[in-house]
C-alpha cells in the first residue's frame, strides 16, 4: 500500500512537470517561426527586395559566382559604427542596372577579395536615408549628375553586423535542450515508478537503514497496522504518514 502511495505521488508529481516542458518545446518551436528567430536560406540575393516584402528578416547565401556574378564589392566610402568604433564597412555590387547595397565585416571583405567562397549569414533592412546618402556620395566621386543615380541604389540593405546569430543559435538548441529534459524525465518516472526506492521526497529519517528496508516497514505498517485514514493522513499503530504530493512525511508515534 505504501508502494501505491510513492508511484501515485510519483505520477501527480511528474504530470505537471511533463506539461510545463511540453509547453516550452511548443512556445519555442513557435518562437522559431518568427522571422527574428529564423533564417531564410537563399540561392542568390536577388530577390532580397521579395523576401524583405514578404516580411524575411535573415538571410544566408553562397558568395560565389552564380550568386553575386563574380563580383568583388566595392567600399561605398562608408562604414557602420557602434560606439563610435568601426566595425564594417558598405560595400556595393551591381545588380543588373541597380546597385545593392551590403554591409561587411573587414574579415568578409578580405575573403571575398581574395576569392574565397564563403557563406554569408545576413540581415535585411531597410534604410532609405542611408541609401540615398550613399547614392549622392557616389554620384560627387563618379562627377556624375545626381538625377542619374536617382533611386539607382536600392534601399534594402544586406547587412552582416546585424544578424541575430546567439539569438537564432539559441532557439535552435534550446528545442533539443528541452526534448532531453522531457526523455530524462520520462526515463527517470519509469526507474522511480518500478525502483520507488529513487523516488525524490522520500526521507527515512533515521527509522530505517535504507530507503527499501523503509517502504518494506511501511507497506507492513499500512497493510497490518492500519488505525485510521483521513484524506492523505493514515494512522498506524507505530507511525503517522503523511502523503502530500511533494513528499511522504513519516512521524513515529
Amino acid at each position: 500500500m505504501f508502494t501505491r502511495l510513492l508511484r501515485r505521488n510519483l505520477i501527480m508529481m511528474l504530470l505537471p512537470i511533463l506539461v510545463m516542458e511540453a509547453l516550452i518545446i511548443f512556445m519555442v518551436m513557435q518562437l522559431g517561426l518568427l522571422p527574428e528567430y529564423s533564417s531564410k536560406r537563399v540561392n542568390n540575393i536577388t530577390s532580397v527586395d521579395t523576401l524583405y516584402k514578404e516580411g524575411v528578416k535573415n538571410i544566408s547565401f553562397v558568395y560565389d559566382a552564380s550568386s553575386l556574378n563574380d563580383q568583388i564589392p566595392q567600399y561605398a566610402g562608408f562604414d557602420e559604427t557602434v560606439s563610435g568604433e568601426r566595425v564594417a564597412g558598405y560595400y556595393y555590387i551591381f545588380e543588373g542596372d541597380v546597385i545593392r547595397l551590403l554591409v561587411l565585416s573587414d574579415e568578409t571583405e578580405k575573403r571575398l577579395s581574395s576569392g574565397e567562397k564563403i557563406t554569408i549569414d545576413a540581415s535585411i533592412e531597410k534604410d532609405e536615408v542611408k541609401a540615398r546618402y550613399i547614392e549622392g556620395a557616389l554620384s560627387e566621386r563618379l562627377d556624375m549628375d545626381g538625377s542619374v543615380f536617382e533611386g539607382f541604389v536600392q534601399p534594402v540593405v544586406i547587412n552582416e553586423t546585424t544578424f541575430p546569430r546567439l539569438k537564432l543559435a539559441i532557439t535552435n538548441h534550446a528545442i533539443g535542450v528541452f526534448v532531453i529534459i522531457v526523455i530524462v524525465t520520462v526515463l527517470y518516472g519509469i526507474t522511480a515508478f518500478v525502483c520507488p526506492w529513487l523516488i525524490f521526497g522520500l526521507n527515512k529519517k533515521g527509522i530505517a537503514k535504507s530507503r527499501s528496508e523503509l517502504i518494506d516497514m511501511m507497506n507492513e505498517e499500512l497493510g497490518e497496522r492500519l488505525e485510521e485514514k483521513s484524506g492523505n493522513e493514515y494512522i498506524t499503530e507505530n507511525y503517522t504518514i503523511y502523503a502530500y504530493i511533494s513528499h511522504i512525511e513519516i512521524i513515529k508515534r
